[in-house]
């Protein structure tokens, strides 16, 4: 691949098996682009720097809202911490979350207050929600980034970032948010405000587009990664007549194989205790192959599990995915539900099992336990790696939209 002019190169690891990075092209000078990635890494390890805006220094620590007058009767608010206080809010932002067509567990509360916990200590964080009356009507976390952006939260673990926005009423909404944020760069001298992982064929990209420039913003839209799915049918056959002829034969063969020869069989775990001991399993897995995902897993991933499990678990959100050769554990499998199928996050096998191919094997059981379910797909989420496309995966676009205030 040819680099672009005046792009720069970053690697982002990603907890997948056989991903020892995802590779892509960012539009910021190569210094710039490190820096970001710097940045986003200590987060996961809860070291966050103080933001330099004066502005928002001012304001930072206090967890009431900055209330403001939105458009057609709306009331647009800026939380600058967490709103830990404010359990209503929470509520209706997991029932948002669960209602809206976009909706993952990436842009639910638990998910997001782990995320943020960093930043809300030293005044990076903000939480933006739109009302009508008491009704929550859209929601948008921010955190005050590298070069003293806005931005979504989470970009390098959280693969899906489409703000959730109610659909009636939701041009009046971001009018609202929109200007809002338009004040907050004012004011606090905020370079930009960046929405990350933004689907290609969500109705964000649409909307903000048309309204951004009525805020005194200009917008750069640009693909940042693709996410891989893989469409089901209704049978786990009529799935396999799908592929071509080769990764087929393959496919039938390596489960076939793993099945006759080793006894696979999966176990599928949604409740405490048992679901947090299998994350604990997985975690190790990944910490066994070393590098990048390795270090992930130890640093990043368990600690944030160990916090936010038995939530997720509760409101159905997360379950783990066993294979067991020769009566043994050979790989896990870290899956968030959604209405449209299964999210497959992080993924690790026991190397002694490497000759049953594991990895491929977890995921056909996994995929024939989605079909069972009635699922639509079969989401393996970013990068693009050979298994993926083995699997019949389809690449799906996500979106960086940056918007800069006009001088």
């Amino acid at each position: 691949m040819r680099e672009p002019r005046a792009c720069g190169l970053e690697c982002v690891p990603h907890g997948r098996e056989g991903a020892r990075g995802v590779i892509r092209w960012v539009r910021f000078g190569k210094r710039e682009a490190e820096k970001m990635n710097l940045f986003e890494k200590l987060s996961y390890v809860g070291v966050v720097l103080p933001t330099s805006i004066t502005g928002l220094v001012s304001r930072a620590g206090s967890g009431e809202p900055f209330d403001a007058a939105g458009v057609d009767g709306l009331n647009v608010r800026m939380y600058k911490s967490w709103p830990s206080d404010n359990q209503r809010l929470l509520d209706e932002w997991s029932d948002l979350c669960d209602a809206h067509h976009a909706g993952t567990v990436f842009q639910s509360p638990s998910w997001q207050g782990q995320i943020a916990r960093p930043f809300a200590r030293v005044g990076r964080f903000r939480v933006c929600s739109v009302h009508r009356g008491d009704s929550l009507r859209a929601v948008l976390p921010l955190q005050v980034g590298t070069a003293n952006q806005l931005e979504t939260p989470g970009e390098m673990i959280s693969d899906y970032l489409e703000p959730l926005v109610e659909t009636d009423g939701e041009e009046s909404a971001w009018h609202s948010m929109l200007g809002l944020m338009s004040r907050e760069c004012q004011s606090s001298g905020c370079g930009s405000v960046v929405l990350h992982n933004v689907p290609s064929d969500g109705r964000c990209r649409q909307i903000v587009s048309r309204l951004c420039g009525q805020h005194g913003f200009t917008l750069t839209d640009e693909v940042s990664a693709q996410s891989g799915r893989v469409p089901l049918a209704k049978t786990w056959d009529d799935y396999l007549a799908t592929l071509p002829g080769k990764e087929r034969k393959e496919l039938k063969r390596k489960v076939k194989n793993a099945k006759e020869r080793a006894g696979a069989r999966l176990s599928v775990t949604t409740t405490e205790p048992a679901l947090s001991q299998e994350l604990e399993r997985v975690f190790r897995f990944m910490e066994s192959s070393g590098g990048a995902k390795g270090r992930k897993a130890r640093w990043t991933y368990r600690p944030m599990f160990r916090r936010i499990a038995a939530g997720l678990a509760g409101a159905g959100q997360l379950k783990v995915y066993s294979l067991y050769l020769e009566d043994k554990h050979a790989a896990g499998l870290v899956c968030f539900p959604s209405p449209n199928g299964p999210l497959l996050w992080a993924a690790g096998f026991e190397p002694e099992f490497a000759k049953w191919s594991p990895g491929i094997v977890l995921f056909a059981l996994a995929m024939q336990d989605a079909i069972a379910g009635g699922a639509k797909y079969f989401d393996l989420l970013r990068g693009q790696m050979r298994y993926k496309s083995e699997l019949g995966a389809t690449d799906y676009a996500l979106h960086r939209l940056t918007l800069r205030p006009a001088a």
